[in-house]
């Protein structure tokens, strides 16, 4: 009887030896990555509009297999001169903002939504005649609206909605209201010129002359399906190829547009710094200022509120610090 028993785990485990491998090899061959790939260009008086499509690929278990499915689609809008690329459309990282855009009656519009936590006060309370610091914060959530002037983007709405830890919220707005949901997305695409690449070589024409081109030795060719435009600052190149990058690679790394520079082909890496693109752009950032007081110091409006609500907490905080 034991004999049988021990052959029996004998070959149970000669089983599991076999099986191993083959479920290692199928998982092995199963790896997350990032899909990006052009859908249009559109010509906004020499401008273009670039929406790009992105898809994220993560791995499932299904019927004992490790396969690829699609865990997350969303679109983008790249709006170039030709020299610098900015990103007027798109949620998700690398931003920690929701930028959305579209046409009303023929005019392009941006809207920025931000939401972030910032310091409100830095306050010191003398407790059991000990001073402590302690540092008020509220949440801050702005709304901006931006319109298309052909140049730049023209501030034409601000709206900032305060949230304090007591329940306290002020909001106040500034300039003309736009509705959203009538905007409409960007219609048609322009064609181009295809370009050609042989090995390293990349050559096309355009207005009735023909250029050629080296590839910089770290530009990976297999990468590249390029198409030639004209934009108000020169030719540029836009990129057709379904790109497929590792897990994680966000629209920065994409290489969707190109320009000419020192007789070859340089990338033009697309900025999710909206303000670069923003008419009389002071560089200054919105949404408050910190400001600082001490136990002495005046604390008036929402922050008296909040420093009463406060207080008792605080205290028996306090007497856990003795």
């Amino acid at each position: 009887m034991e004999g049988l028993i021990i052959r029996k785990i004998v070959t149970f485990l000669a089983l599991m030896l076999l099986i191993s491998p083959l479920t290692y090899a199928v998982s092995a061959d199963c790896s997350p990555y990032e899909l990006y790939s052009v859908d249009s260009v559109f010509n906004l008086n020499g401008w273009l509009l670039i929406r790009v499509s992105h898809w994220s690929y993560t791995c499932e278990m299904i019927a004992g297999e490790w396969e690829n499915r699609v865990a997350n689609f969303d679109s983008y809008l790249i709006l170039t001169d030709g020299e610098k690329a900015f990103l007027i459309d798109g949620s998700g990282s690398p931003l920690d903002w929701t930028m959305s855009a579209g046409f009303l009656n023929g005019t392009l519009y941006a809207i920025r939504i931000s939401r972030s936590r910032k310091p409100y006060k830095n306050i010191t309370l003398t407790i059991n005649d000990k001073p402590k610091n302690f540092t008020l914060t509220r949440n801050v959530n702005m709304k901006e609206v931006y319109r298309f002037t052909g140049d730049c983007f023209e501030p034409i709405l601000k709206c900032v909605l305060i949230q304090y830890p007591n329940g306290t919220t002020t909001k106040t707005c500034n300039g003309t209201p736009v509705n959203a949901s009538l905007f409409k997305p960007p219609v048609g695409s322009i064609p181009g010129s295809p370009a050609t690449l042989n090995g390293r070589n990349l050559t096309f024409s355009f207005n009735g002359q023909k250029y050629t081109f080296r590839l910089p030795g770290n530009m990976n060719a297999s990468q590249l399906s390029l198409t030639v435009l004209e934009a108000r600052n020169g030719i540029i190149l836009v990129n057709n190829h379904v790109v497929r990058l590792p897990a994680g690679a966000t629209i920065e790394d994409v290489p969707v547009l190109f320009k000419i520079e020192n007789r070859t082909i340089a990338p033009i890496r697309t900025q999710t710094d909206f303000r670069g693109v923003v008419c009389n752009n002071s560089g200054s950032e919105s949404g408050g200022s910190n400001t600082q007081s001490k136990a002495s110091s005046r604390i008036c409006g929402p922050g008296i509120i909040l420093l009463a609500a406060t207080v008792p907490i605080l205290l028996r905080r306090a007497k856990r610090w003795k």
